[in-house]
């Protein structure tokens, strides 16, 4: 099955690639379009994709609320501002954001083992479900990275199609 993998990764060339090569590119994009986006409604448009994200070891409710209340107020202190695309915490503190949220931002959570991806896949099928019924709109994972980099890539995907399946509607 591998050799599905290898076939298109085989289209992409970044073996290749190396920090010159990166850089250059990087300097001629910059050149190239930098000063034509260099404005107030780029600036707003990157504003509103951005999630707004509190992912400490030392979260806690009370936190997550004024994080949240500072979202709730935006609207009123920056009126030509976007909102943030979403508000992203551990999924233990879905249900605060939901609580305390009182604009129309979608709640991510992350899941899956996250930061690291290392642990059982079962876990982080379960984990991955009990967010969405604790009503995050959206689940982010970090694929298990070791996985990848070893070339088991139909382990990565197996795992990834499991949390996919238990999120329902929640885009993955």
């Amino acid at each position: 099955m591998n050799n599905i993998y290898e076939e298109l990764f085989s289209q992409y060339h970044c073996t290749a690639l190396n920090d010159r090569q990166v850089r250059q590119e990087v300097e001629q994009l910059l050149h190239v379009y930098l000063l034509a986006n260099l404005n107030t409604e780029v600036y707003k448009f990157c504003l509103g994709c951005v999630d707004l994200t509190s992912l400490n070891s030392t979260d806690h409710d009370v936190q997550i609320v004024k994080m949240v209340q500072k979202v709730n107020r935006m609207p009123k202190i920056f009126p030509e501002a976007p909102l943030p695309a979403g508000i992203c915490v551990y999924p233990n503190f879905i249900s605060v954001v939901k609580n305390a949220l009182q604009v129309d931002v979608n709640t991510v959570a992350v899941s899956g083992g996250f930061p690291a991806s290392q642990t059982f896949a079962e876990i982080k099928t379960a984990e991955t479900a009990m967010a969405v019924m604790e009503g995050a709109d959206e689940i982010d994972v970090v694929m298990p990275v070791g996985n990848f980099l070893s070339g088991k890539y139909e382990k990565v995907r197996e795992e990834l199609e499991e949390m996919k399946a238990s999120c329902r509607k929640a885009p993955l």
